[in-house]
């Protein structure tokens, strides 16, 4: 249509935004209530008591305690959440997933070992200042120019050398001793793990593979060899590929969200609501106009 465009622009100035009053609700929700029916002999009586039996679902889960229903009960891809009732354990460890699937155990080599116990301690926060402290024992020893290489060899047996004697000391707690000892050397691999609401999956030839630390490592080859590199549980979201209308060479990575899971910013420990801004007269306007005249 070619006056379509004007009438749009009327249409949305006269009666506001269409997603409040177009039909696509009332539409959907007819389909559910058709769902409802049964008996076909009797629709209405089947409506009736489908909406019935929603409404009952929707009280039982709203307040009766101790009664799962579909509108209560856990998501689907529920990796657990966060392990709050102890205070003391480690950030890197606060949300470590959910595994899902038949457990199988691995053997880890020297080196993935040595790599996957280096990178934990490279990421805990608590950790951190005794990563500065080793870089700046390196550098006073052997200068800026070999202090990475000689800290990523070096400080896994110096961080539990030096956490061995502060727990004698009992200035840190178990969990950092824990930390120190680093990983077995025997891994569990799950073919399904739930982080942050998503769900990953092993791929036969390029996927995931966790271990029971939370450690995902990138399966590069046909046969499963696990090589680096490595990423916490905590650090993994789910991606997918667009391609770019101008060069078709390249693609825009848009980040997924997981269902029911919303980001709202607060202000204040107030919850966000952005300013409308209001187009017309206040009671000032007014009075001026009046004054002019």
């Amino acid at each position: 249509m070619v006056h379509l465009p004007i009438h749009l622009a009327w249409e949305a100035r006269i009666a506001g935004p269409v997603q409040y009053r177009w039909m696509y609700p009332v539409e959907r929700y007819l389909h559910k209530l058709k769902t409802y029916v049964r008996n076909k002999a009797h629709p209405e009586g089947s409506i009736a008591e489908g909406y019935l039996a929603d409404e009952c679902l929707i009280f039982c889960s709203r307040y009766l305690n101790q009664i799962e229903t579909k509108f209560n009960r856990e998501e689907r891809n529920y990796d657990g959440g966060e392990h709050l009732a102890d205070p003391s354990r480690l950030s890197i460890f606060s949300s470590p997933g959910k595994a899902l699937g038949k457990e199988v155990f691995r053997d880890l080599s020297s080196k993935l070992h040595k790599a996957a116990h280096h990178f934990v301690l490279t990421n805990c926060v608590e950790a951190q200042p005794f990563v500065e402290e080793h870089k700046n024992f390196l550098r006073m020893q052997h200068g800026d120019d070999s202090v990475e290489a000689l800290h990523k060899e070096h400080f896994a047996s110096w961080f539990y050398e030096k956490i061995d004697q502060l727990h004698d000391d009992e200035e840190v707690s178990v969990h950092m001793m824990s930390l120190a000892n680093g990983p077995e050397l025997q891994a569990k691999h799950y073919p399904i793990y739930n982080v942050h609401g998503i769900r990953f999956h092993t791929l036969s030839r390029s996927g995931y593979n966790v271990d029971r630390y939370g450690i995902l490592s990138v399966n590069t080859k046909a046969k499963l060899k696990t090589q680096e590199p490595f990423v916490l549980a905590d650090q993994v979201t789910q991606a997918y590929y667009i391609q770019e209308i101008k060069t078709r060479t390249w693609s825009v990575v848009v980040e997924t969200k997981p269902r029911n899971v919303y980001e709202m910013p607060t202000i204040e420990g107030e919850p966000f609501q952005e300013e409308e801004a209001h187009h017309g007269y206040t009671h000032e306007n007014l009075n001026e106009d009046k004054d002019l005249e």
